[in-house]
């Protein structure tokens, strides 16, 4: 079982790898299809599993890089949506 903040560091980075799966497949109809319904499918996976973490009540949060001095991008989900 992966750790949550692996869970929500994948939610942001699967469309962003899917993104280049189905402009690789741009000519291919079925297959750039078949690509939407995977990542969709894994992307429902990560969500109901941060459900699970959410609903057990942890923290889920991830520390993101510094931008500028003292403001950091920072990634947290919130119990109420």
């Amino acid at each position: 079982m992966m750790s949550s903040e692996w869970l929500l560091v994948l939610t942001m980075v699967v469309p962003l790898a899917a993104v280049f799966a189905i402009a690789a497949a741009n000519r291919y109809p079925n297959v750039r299809e078949g690509a939407t319904i995977l990542t969709s499918l894994i992307l429902i996976y990560l969500v109901s599993s941060l459900y699970g973490f959410t609903r057990e009540g942890v923290q889920v949060a991830v520390a993101g890089p510094e931008v500028f001095p003292g403001m950091a991008i920072n990634f947290r989900i919130e119990p109420l949506g």
